[in-house]
């Protein structure tokens, strides 16, 4: 596993690539609808896989996120009372 660091700006990047995939998952259901196909059989097991291991990584990289925001607030209000008494 790769640990890299993350911006709002890559993280952005992130997500408007997975919803990149979405429109085109999306485009496949629109046009299979419109020329009625039914019963398309697709291999999807690993697909299914590779959705479970990024939810998977969502739920802790939420949690860091909200870690890393929690840890900030904590700083910045230390500063803040370390100036106050240094007045």
């Amino acid at each position: 596993m790769t640990l890299k660091a993350y911006d709002a700006d890559r993280l952005d990047q992130l997500a408007l690539r997975m919803l990149d995939l979405c429109g085109r998952v999306r485009d496949m259901a629109r046009h299979s609808r419109d020329e009625g196909i039914t019963g398309l059989h697709l291999h999807d097991r690993k697909t299914l896989e590779h959705l479970d291991a990024i939810e998977q990584w969502l739920f802790k990289a939420e949690a860091e996120v909200h870690a890393a925001a929690l840890r900030q607030r904590g700083q910045q209000a230390a500063q803040k009372k370390r100036r106050a008494r240094a007045r």
